[in-house]
């Protein structure tokens, strides 16, 4: 994939599905049967179209599979293919209210499941939940991950370039990359958004425009002012002249890596499309550089390159738990709502591990 005498971006499409919180099931479901269908399509279509990365999560595939079963054998096909990349996990913790031995049968139950489909991404994808804990390189090791992704709650004062060797309180150390700015949304949010409705996203420029992004609804009651917009016409729209910059600023967001030929640009965001005109964007990038290219690929292939070309000997190492990084809105939120949830939570946790699971030896 790498491309001779050019530095290479790799673009990872995806989506952060939060499925089970933001909506109630049956509007989650049927967005992501909306979802679906789209990335069907555009597999189905586009044969340029390398990979969409699931959100490190096979769930959602479950999900829609009990809608529509039928369906069964051709997600299964694009799995096995590698143009889509589900699991490893089966759904997404948050790290810290959980027991750790849940994390581990998390890990374990989605990359079963995602082998009954074909395969499963050999990456270990942490870009959601609020900081990692001490013990996941050695977690993730036990189930044969040699890198990691975390994008949160990650201190540049520990971690001054992106790559880094993190170890557990065990000694067991694994590669690691806390992405750059924007983590998983940088190029979504500096180039594709940018280049799909002609205005800038990060600045005040970026608001609803009927002209520009379609015709949207909203339930304006009392009750339910604070739900989200959703477009009903949605316009498509390519503008060029907002994709350079769009691109050279998504580069730049990444300038802490130790390996500046070979940037990872992940293109998504939460509950984002499959984004049918990647190819057409990527290849108009191309054209735009002289010493550039970007290639949609799986996030094994940029792993393989980090383990190729750097030499971990001369990383920094970091210790313990990532939970000094810089601070996000509502950080603590996983740990301080709905308390009556992770009673609950704690007496089933208590129960199977440390009543069923010994009774059943």
């Amino acid at each position: 994939m790498e491309v001779e005498n050019k530095d290479t971006g790799y673009v990872i499409p995806h989506t952060h599905w939060d499925r089970e919180w933001r909506y109630p099931i049956w509007k989650n479901r049927m967005l992501l049967l909306e979802f679906m269908e789209q990335l069907l399509d555009i597999l189905e279509t586009d044969k340029s179209y390398q990979c969409f990365l699931f959100d490190g999560q096979v769930a959602p595939i479950e999900d829609y599979l009990e809608i529509v079963p039928q369906k069964r054998e051709i997600i299964t096909k694009y799995i096995k293919e590698g143009k889509i990349a589900v699991g490893p996990w089966y759904t997404l913790p948050d790290l810290y209210p959980i027991d750790g031995e849940c994390l581990i049968r998390n890990l374990l139950k989605g990359i079963r499941i995602s082998e009954k489909y074909g395969d499963y991404l050999k990456v270990g994808y942490n870009s959601f939940g609020w900081g990692q804990t001490a013990q996941l390189p050695q977690i993730y090791s036990g189930f044969g991950f040699d890198f990691i992704i975390c994008a949160k709650k990650v201190s540049e004062e520990r971690a001054p370039k992106s790559e880094f060797m993190w170890q557990s309180p065990d000694g067991t150390q694994v590669l690691t990359s806390r992405l750059g700015e924007f983590a998983r949304a940088n190029l979504f949010f500096n180039a594709y958004i940018n280049t799909r409705y002609g205005t800038t996203f990060l600045s005040d420029d970026y608001k609803y425009n009927p002209e520009i992004s379609g015709m949207a609804i909203h339930n304006a009651d009392s009750r339910n002012k604070d739900d989200d917009y959703f477009l009903i016409h949605p316009k498509e729209g390519f503008y060029p002249e907002f994709l350079k910059d769009g691109m050279l600023k998504a580069w730049e967001n990444t300038d802490d890596t130790e390996l500046r030929s070979h940037r990872l640009l992940l293109n998504g965001c939460d509950f984002s499309t499959p984004q049918k005109d990647l190819t057409e964007f990527l290849a108009e990038a191309n054209k735009l550089f002289d010493d550039k290219c970007f290639v949609n690929t799986r996030l094994e292939t940029y792993a393989d390159i980090l383990h190729e070309k750097l030499d971990k000997s001369k990383l920094t190492v970091v210790h313990g738990e990532l939970r000094d990084g810089a601070s996000c809105d509502c950080s603590g939120n996983a740990l301080a709502t709905r308390i009556y949830l992770k009673q609950l939570n704690k007496l089933a946790q208590n129960t199977v591990i440390k009543k069923a699971e010994p009774i059943c030896r």
